[in-house]
Parts: C-alpha cells; sequence; structure tokens
C-alpha cells in the first residue's frame, strides 16, 4: 500500500490584522512544494492537495481556517491569504501551526504533520485618538 506522503515547507508566518476594537483576522504566509500530488478541483477529487489548514495551538489545537490552493501551482510556491477569526483570541503570545489538507486515493480526508510554529502577538487596537491640553 502506497503511503501518501505531503510536506509543509518550514517557512511560516503570520500576523494579526487589528480591526477598529478588536482583532479579526491573521495575515497567513506559508510555502508549499506542488510536486507529485495535484491540487483537488471539480474534476480532481483524489489524490490531491485540497489547501491548508491553520491552527492557533496555544493552549488546545483549535482551527482557525483553511487557505485554498492558488491557480494552477506549481514548483515552490507561496500561498498567502487572510483567515478571520471566529471568536476573539485572547491578548498576548499564540503559536499558530499549519498543515497540507488532502483527499487520499479512496476519497478519504487526512492532513499532514504540522508545519514548524509561527508565533504571533494579540494586542488591543490604540485608542482611536488623543487630545492634550
Amino acid at each position: 500500500m502506497k503511503r501518501l506522503l505531503l510536506l509543509v515547507a518550514s517557512v511560516f508566518t503570520v500576523s494579526v490584522v487589528a480591526a477598529a476594537q478588536a482583532p479579526t483576522q491573521l495575515a497567513v504566509s506559508l510555502q508549499f512544494i506542488y510536486g507529485s500530488w495535484p491540487v483537488c478541483t471539480a474534476t480532481v477529487t483524489t489524490n490531491c492537495i485540497a489547501g491548508f489548514n491553520i491552527y492557533d495551538t496555544t493552549t488546545t489545537k483549535t482551527l482557525i481556517g483553511t487557505l485554498p490552493n492558488p491557480a494552477s501551482p506549481s514548483g515552490t510556491v507561496t500561498v498567502t491569504g487572510n483567515l478571520n477569526f471566529s471568536t476573539v483570541p485572547a491578548l498576548g503570545s499564540h503559536i499558530a501551526v499549519a498543515s497540507t489538507a488532502y483527499v487520499d486515493s479512496l476519497g478519504n480526508k487526512g492532513e499532514s504533520a504540522a508545519s514548524a510554529p509561527a508565533p504571533f502577538q494579540v494586542q488591543p487596537p490604540a485608542p482611536t485618538s488623543l487630545s492634550v491640553h
């Protein structure tokens, strides 16, 4: 039986995108080597790369979101995107990891081991104005 081996490249960065009241998004960038397996499409539904799951592993492994594959990737590709937090994360230091989501030859969904961790900070936004009298 052949095993599907996937690599999440070691380059993984994250940053928090703050809104007026609270952090709402996580900007994510990772590198992936597209080679032996195609991306999943409407016509390619098995033995394919489905995207990338991004987790906050600070206290428990919590899915933040999934980055889709870029259009027609080939070779080493930087995949970027903004993921929306479903709830406002706690203030302070966090750790994110990425894994490669795939569909195997039987149509079962799976994911690779986690990437190297990437730290990010959640901070409240700055005051909207300041007056000195």
